[in-house]
């Protein structure tokens, strides 16, 4: 089945990018979960990114060059293949930003 519970946090700063987690299959199907692959969507095209490596049962992976306003999706893999993806997750909307309040000054 697919991963679930899939959230993605803005990380901050100047360099920017996202944080995306999920929560593992509840059936991995024919063989143990042996990596990931998180798919972005965003208004550059977006592309995918393999967490497999290291640590196979990582459920989190940071992507610096991540928008949070991409659509996200996890999809485990195993021996046979790519599994189903996950529900589709956006990262927080943007903070809009507001000029500072002027004080009021009385006319005359």
């Amino acid at each position: 089945g697919p991963p679930t519970h899939v959230a993605v946090t803005d990380l901050p700063g100047a360099r920017g990018g996202v944080h995306v987690s999920w929560t593992p299959p509840a059936d991995a199907g024919t063989g143990p979960v042996t990596g990931y692959v998180v798919h972005e969507a965003n208004a550059n095209g977006g592309g995918e990114i393999p967490t497999t490596g290291g640590d196979t049962t990582a459920t989190e992976f940071t992507f610096p060059g991540g928008t949070p306003a991409g659509t996200y999706t996890v999809q485990a893999q195993n021996a046979e293949g790519t599994g189903p993806a996950s529900t589709p997750a956006k990262g927080p909307p943007a903070t809009p930003t507001h000029p500072a309040p002027q004080p009021f000054v009385p006319p005359g």
